[in-house]
């Protein structure tokens, strides 16, 4: 039981993984630093709010326990943007070999090997996204971009290139009617 202990204490410090650290809170003199358990939050929230809206049949618990998962490598990864690595191939290569290395990590003093292997391929369903959960976990991902990108316009002009990111992906997806 200690080492699920040790597991609930480690994925606490997602309360202190700042997103978009340096550039856009550094350069541009915003005060509030969201963290990368604020946006999970936020993204169970969206899928709670918006499951009855969505188009195609789907496993509602599994999508839930994908967006819990899918930034825990920051722990110890760091939040890289996904403006930086979405399109640009060798940057998405070195996030996810550094990413699962942080996962690694987290993992390894886990006995219990059904933990494990659960929060693992959860990790890494999300990241091939080829199940629809994992398509609906990421496109809620990137809408949630959108509007926190919206909500940081009204402070600085740089969010503008989020928020046409994100409306851009999330375009065609938001009703999950191409999947």
């Amino acid at each position: 039981m200690s080492e699920i202990f040790t597991l609930l204490h480690t994925v606490g410090k997602l309360k202190d993984v700042e997103r978009f650290h340096g550039k856009f809170w550094d350069d541009y003199n915003i005060d509030k630093h969201e963290t990368s358990a604020e946006h999970t939050w936020r993204l169970c929230f969206f899928l709670m709010t918006l499951k009855d809206k969505i188009s195609v049949s789907f496993d509602y618990q599994k999508t839930l326990e994908l967006l819990l998962i899918h930034d825990i490598a920051e722990i110890y990864a760091g939040d890289t943007p996904s403006t930086e690595s979405f399109w640009n191939n060798p940057v998405l290569e070195i996030k996810y070999q550094k990413e699962e290395k942080a996962l690694e990590k987290i993992l390894h003093n886990i006995q219990d090997i059904t933990i494990q292997t659960k929060i693992k391929s959860l990790w890494i369903e999300y990241e091939k996204r080829e199940s629809i959960e994992a398509k609906i976990a990421s496109t809620i991902d990137k809408l949630e971009w959108a509007f926190q990108a919206s909500e940081y316009l009204e402070k600085i002009w740089i969010f503008e290139e989020h928020r046409i990111f994100s409306i851009k992906y999330t375009e065609a997806l938001l009703w999950l009617d191409n999947y």
